[in-house]
């Protein structure tokens, strides 16, 4: 990144085209049609990892009324929608995820920014 932030900007930039200089070291080994691709967005399969071990964490962080998220959120309301999920009534998979997300977010604040 150090070495990135200190390149002339006329590497990093041409008008309107942003990383200039990463596209000319790939573009003999990945040609220009990979080079100059619009962007792809890239879906998490996350119905799948909650039906595996992730769906665990659902009930252990996010439904437990002492848990990370009991200060801040109403923790019956959030095991009504891990229960809804579970139970296949609605995907609310995204919903849970960013709660996951927040929920590890308060563990690590909370323990001094370690995991």
């Amino acid at each position: 990144m150090e070495l990135a932030a200190r390149l002339p900007q006329h590497l990093k930039f041409k008008g309107r085209e942003q990383k200039v200089l990463l596209k000319q070291l790939l573009w003999p080994d990945l040609g220009s049609e990979f080079v100059h691709r619009r962007k792809n967005g890239f879906q998490m399969p996350l119905r799948q990892w909650f039906a595996g071990n992730l769906g665990r964490l659902v009930t252990e962080r996010l439904a437990d009324p002492y848990g990370p998220l009991a200060d801040f959120c109403n923790t019956p309301a959030v095991a009504a929608v891990a229960r809804r999920f579970i139970q296949g009534q609605q995907d609310l998979s995204e919903d849970l995820w960013r709660l996951l997300v927040l929920s590890e977010w308060v563990v690590q604040m909370h323990s001094g920014g370690r995991p």
